[in-house]
């Protein structure tokens, strides 16, 4: 989630090759997708009419505290938040309930790069990062071959670390890799990041958060969107957020009206 100043420098970007992406067969339908607070699901129904938008998460595996699984219109995606006891306790039972109700996907842990309070990081080791996805996420991936499995989401201050979590997570089955972006509304080191990430693990890419800090907001979106929508290696995208950037109240802001166009 949002970060602080502090993290927001594009570390590691240098030791990536900035050679032209593998090719990939793009999604069929739209890319884009809502990263939505839990409880707020009804707001989907303001991006689906242009079927730009077809798949949301919450950073849980539950859309409701009902437990409920479902958001208006599009894929509820399930995440492992991380390994502490209130979110690994609940996840089989809510991923099981996720992927009855529809869910092909599943998103591994948030930010374990991030630690800080405020942060939205959930400040996990690579040892304990490799055991909660072990643990918890694996047994879905050798269940459901047919479910695609996600990586962990690193920030872009945590492509370091995310090269030593897929050396360590020895056994796991990883389909598609997730990366977030914080900075300033330049979206050639966007690109930058979003391409070297893929060039490194050489799988597809959901950029599963990314937000102008500064700036001219608008513009970068849509320079950002329509070149992760020409991309075959970019599987989904979503921006932060649709309660923080996204909407007012139960209405579309600048933003919100661009990216669900």
């Amino acid at each position: 989630m949002v970060q602080s100043s502090l993290l927001l420098a594009l570390a590691g970007l240098a030791s990536f090759s900035t050679a032209a992406p593998t090719a990939y067969k793009r999604q069929a339908a739209g890319k884009r997708g809502l990263a939505f607070a839990k409880n707020t699901q009804d707001k989907a129904n303001m991006f689906t009419g242009s079927g730009q938008v077809t798949w949301a998460y919450d950073w849980e595996a539950r859309a409701t505290d009902a437990p409920g699984f479902n958001v208006p219109g599009v894929e509820f995606v399930p995440m492992l938040h991380d390994g502490g006891a209130m979110f690994a306790g609940a996840f089989p039972a809510d991923c099981q309930g996720a992927i009855d109700a529809g869910a092909k996907h599943i998103l591994s842990i948030n930010e374990p790069d991030i630690c800080g309070e405020g942060t939205g990081g959930t400040c996990m080791s690579v040892t304990d990062t490799v055991a909660a996805h072990m643990n918890l996420v694996q047994p879905f991936a050798d269940a459901h071959p047919d479910i695609t499995i996600v990586s962990p989401a690193y920030s872009n201050a945590g492509v370091e670390t995310m090269k030593e979590f897929l050396g360590a997570c020895s056994g796991c089955r990883i389909d598609h890799i997730a990366t977030h972006w914080y900075g300033p509304a330049d979206v050639e080191a966007f690109k930058a990041h979003v391409i070297n990430v893929h060039n490194w693990t050489q799988k597809p890419i959901w950029v599963t958060e990314f937000q102008a800090q500064s700036g001219d907001a608008e513009a970068f979106m849509r320079d950002a969107i329509a070149w992760l929508d020409s991309q075959d290696f970019v599987y989904r995208y979503a921006y932060f957020s649709v309660e923080v950037s996204l909407t007012n109240g139960m209405s579309l802001n600048n933003l919100g009206n661009i990216f669900s166009s």
